[in-house]
């Protein structure tokens, strides 16, 4: 098992090297001058070279990648071309706020999608799973801004039963129940398309599992519907549960950006919406890389869980330690 987990953590070497390269190279690869986001049209050409010498921008492109790198395993992301500040300063309150959402958002897709898959898998052809089945289809092949859109106007433009923007209300920054009010709507809206995603696995995993040959033959021997279920159908779904729950925490983290936006959530979605806008190419490349990571850890943990709750995976990983 020891070795299993070295092996999957040194596979992160080259994907996040990758990752990193690809932030860096992207933001080279868009048009235009970043000297002019900062200066205007009417900069002259030597103020134009003094910052792009400020910036490291006129040495060699290996050679701003890997001082950005080096900077950046550091925790220096460089400085915020629009905000004139550190990017790690604005970078770790933001990434704070966009964890509560992805928390929430997670809870809502991993809580609500495998209990309504299960529910859905054991009512097989019932008008419960039939109208799910339905949902999840349009849930998973929507927009995810159309429904943020949707749960703005009603809940809170018709109903008022939520706040339509923000964190927190102002002057009650920091209260868990003044948070609490603020998180469902962008929460809810961040978690529909993982929510769909959990919902079709589990329902499709437990309806095959339910048609192997162990479970009808437990089944032919009086064990209880019930207990058929949930100790032995569900056991054999939980690792690709757990599995494909992992990858939609990161993917939620990454994906929360049409959910801030919109709900003026103070997350790294809404910074890396406002860098987009001002070109701020620092910010850019840290959020970017931040979302990468995230992904790439949640994808580790999810794994290492999976290879612990299913014996197959343990007895390999066994067996390659001997």
């Amino acid at each position: 098992m020891l070795r299993f987990i070295g092996y999957r953590v040194l596979e992160l070497v080259p994907v996040l090297i990758g990752v990193s390269l690809c932030a860096f190279l992207l933001m080279r690869l868009v048009p235009g001058d970043i000297t002019l986001s900062l200066l205007g049209p009417f900069a002259t050409e030597e103020t134009q070279k003094a910052i792009r010498a400020y910036y490291g921008l006129d040495r060699p492109l290996w050679t701003q990648y890997l001082r950005w790198l080096g900077n950046a395993l550091t925790g220096n992301f460089g400085r915020s071309i629009g905000m004139q500040m550190a990017v790690a300063d604005v970078l770790g309150v933001r990434v704070l706020n966009t964890v509560v959402l992805t928390f929430f958002s997670a809870l809502f897709a991993i809580g609500i999608g495998a209990l309504g898959g299960a529910l859905a898998g054991i009512r097989r052809f019932s008008v419960f799973d039939r109208v799910s089945t339905v949902l999840a289809l349009v849930v998973s092949s929507s927009p995810t801004f159309w429904f943020a859109l949707l749960l703005l106007w009603i809940f809170s433009l018709q109903l008022h039963w939520f706040p339509s923007t923000g964190m927190y209300t102002l002057g009650h920054e920091g209260e868990l129940l003044n948070l609490l009010w603020h998180v469902p709507l962008p929460a809810f809206s961040a978690s529909l398309v993982s929510l769909a995603v959990i919902f079709r696995l589990t329902r499709s995993g437990l309806i095959d599992v339910t048609q192997t040959d162990y479970i009808r033959a437990a089944r032919a021997r009086g064990v209880p519907e019930r207990r058929l279920l949930f100790r032995h159908a569900m056991r054999s779904v939980l690792p690709t549960l757990v599995n494909i729950s992992g990858l939609q925490v990161g993917f939620i983290f990454g994906s929360a950006l049409f959910a801030e936006v919109i709900f003026q959530w103070p997350g790294v979605g809404l910074l890396m919406y406002n860098a987009i806008l001002a070109r701020d190419v620092p910010v850019i490349q840290a959020v970017l890389l931040v979302i990468s990571v995230v992904f790439v850890l949640a994808n580790l943990i999810s794994d290492l869980v999976t290879a612990a709750l299913n014996p197959q995976a343990r007895l390999h990983a066994r067996s390659g330690d001997d």
